[in-house]
């Protein structure tokens, strides 16, 4: 997920999601890469909510990542209060780490 999102929310990247994951009739495991990501505080909130959905839908497993400490603790709180495991990582290799733990355990 590279970018950024503004007042209006990105309803493309919800859209893109659901095309990409519904076909597969499964849920799967995700990593999600928040580097070079930007998001206005007044849509935090939506932010979360719309990220709460998916992975309820189409998510066995989650892990997320950045190298900004700043994002990890807003987003993380915002996450939180959504009840959507919060913990993001500092490197791309503790996110796959993490992720290769999930699924194992859930094997």
């Amino acid at each position: 997920m590279r970018g950024s999102c503004n007042g209006g929310g990105d309803p493309g990247l919800r859209l893109r999601r659901y095309g990409r994951l519904a076909p597969l009739g499964r849920k799967v495991y995700a990593i999600v890469n928040y580097d070079n990501f930007e998001i206005f505080p007044d849509i935090i909130d939506e932010y979360s909510a719309m990220v709460h959905g998916l992975v309820d839908r189409f998510y066995s497993g989650v892990t997320r990542y950045t190298t900004s400490g700043f994002l990890r603790i807003k987003l993380g709180e915002a996450l939180e209060q959504r009840g959507v495991a919060s913990y993001i990582y500092s490197s791309s290799d503790e996110a796959h780490t993490m992720l290769r733990r999930q699924e194992s355990s859930s094997a």
